[in-house]
């Protein structure tokens, strides 16, 4: 995800943002390698998440984030696309292997 816009600040001589970039990509490895499995998502990715995990179907959760339904299956494509799953039921799967994961460790 770095590696793009970290070639063109280079070849730009943006060397302050090439700084920052490499402090940020390194604290996200950091943090990601603490927790496996670990994805990072928006505060609204997350809210959707918890609702798809309480099996809350799309136009409820459009009805209660006063979005449509469209934008909650937009949010739904990004969190399937960080997460690795293609299906709102392996999304809920992956959820809920992951925090049986949490409660044993």
């Amino acid at each position: 995800m770095w590696e793009r816009p970290r070639h063109l600040d280079v070849g730009g001589g943006a060397q302050q943002l090439v700084n920052l970039a490499d402090e940020i990509s390194a604290t996200m490895s950091a943090v990601a390698s603490d927790r496996p499995g670990f994805v990072s998502l928006f505060p609204r990715e997350g809210e959707i998440t918890a609702m798809v995990a309480e099996g809350i179907t799309t136009p409820a959760i459009a009805t209660r984030l006063c979005l449509s339904p469209h934008a909650v299956e937009t949010h739904l494509a990004r969190i399937y696309r960080k997460t690795g799953v293609t299906s709102r039921a392996a999304f809920v799967a992956l959820q809920a292997r992951t925090e049986l994961r949490d409660e044993i460790t």
